[in-house]
């Protein structure tokens, strides 16, 4: 072996059994090989196996033991724990495989969220996407910290939690990157009815931004994000550094659904700003903190005297409409306001709801 320039294969096993090779083709113990270096025989079978890490120091030994130079021994090396690093990096434990198939991978895929590093999504991909170094660094983060203040008010935890910490942590995301004025209370307040008119616009294309644009004024930053599958939050009002946040999934996709969501996330904020987050959409008792924001949301889109006015409006398309012609909102709230008090069937009006597609409420994000 005199030579490096032409022997460069892609090394799987360590350098140690390369020198085996040659030992071997030379008939040289390792008893032998060992006096050689001036080593005892233990010490010599550790390099032999791979556990002693190759230094420029036993390089230059084995270029006068084994042959070749030292820039070969030292890059055969380099190369080997290299592959090694990727071997293992790429190796998962039995709970990582288990929280990764608990994750809907196939969807954070789908909508772009996770980009994987080869043709099945691995758990180093998911903690990529999530910020975090290992799965115990994500349970802290996640079950302990957001999951269980996100699920106090729940009888019992989400089928799916994974699902619900993925679309947590794709808001977190957005809201990082929605530059926002400091959180104000009364300014937010104030643009309530400004938000409100924003009901009569017909286009999730149009009135997205006008929204987020109005919200960011007052130092809340609004995202939307498509829940995945098992994710069956509608919202979720948090803080975030200086800013507040509202974060809606548009899960149905029509507008008295999503208005009506926004401004129940918009009375946490206002109601409730020292409870940290409230998650909406999943099973939850019906808490002091969620009937407050239901009756927020029902007195942003309608005073009382319009709530009784509707009340005892005929229920026939053109009726409907007529009343929200006057009350300066869309049909669908008023027919989605009608269900909510159980004043009307829900399987009654629904034409009136707008219902909106994804490919328009993602080309306005």
């Amino acid at each position: 072996m005199s030579s490096d320039k032409t022997f460069r294969p892609d090394w799987v096993s360590p350098p140690g059994h390369t020198i085996a090779e040659v030992l071997a083709s030379r008939k040289i113990a390792v008893a032998a090989f060992a006096e050689q270096l001036g080593w005892d025989i233990k010490r010599a079978q550790r390099l032999l196996d791979g556990k002693l890490k190759l230094t420029p120091d036993i390089a230059a030994a084995l270029v006068h033991v084994v042959g070749s130079t030292e820039r070969f021994w030292l890059a055969r090396e380099q190369q080997y724990r290299e592959i090694l690093g990727i071997i293992e990096s790429e190796s998962e434990s039995d709970d990582e495989a288990e929280w990764v198939r608990s994750l809907p991978v196939s969807d954070l895929a789908k909508f772009g969220w996770i980009k994987a590093t080869t043709s099945k999504v691995r758990a180093k991909d998911c903690y990529r996407f999530f910020g975090v170094n290992n799965l115990n660094e994500w349970k802290q983060k996640y079950e302990e910290k957001i999951l269980s203040v996100a699920f106090r008010t729940s009888v019992s935890f989400d089928p799916h939690p994974p699902a619900v910490a993925a679309w947590l942590r794709r808001g977190e995301v957005q809201i990082e990157k929605i530059p926002c004025a400091k959180w104000n209370p009364n300014a937010f307040r104030e643009s309530l009815p400004e938000i409100r008119k924003l009901t009569l616009n017909k286009y999730a294309s149009k009135f997205l931004p006008r929204l987020k644009e109005i919200c960011a004024r007052s130092g809340v930053a609004v995202v939307i994000v498509r829940a995945p599958t098992g994710c069956r939050a509608s919202g979720v009002a948090r803080f975030w550094g200086e800013k507040a946040a509202i974060q809606l999934s548009f899960r149905h996709k029509t507008d008295d659904h999503f208005w009506f969501s926004f401004f129940h996330e918009a009375g946490h904020l206002l109601l409730h700003p020292h409870m940290g987050m409230f998650l909406d959409g999943l099973v939850m008792e019906r808490t002091k903190e969620e009937v407050e924001a239901d009756e927020f949301a029902e007195n942003a889109l309608l005073t009382k005297q319009q709530r009784e006015v509707l009340f005892s409006t005929p229920q026939t398309y053109l009726a409907v409409m007529r009343f929200a012609v006057r009350a300066g909102i869309s049909p669908g709230i008023a027919v989605g306001q009608l269900q909510h008090a159980q004043q009307m069937d829900f399987s009654r009006l629904n034409k009136l709801k707008r219902s909106f597609e994804w490919d328009e409420i993602e080309a306005s994000l």
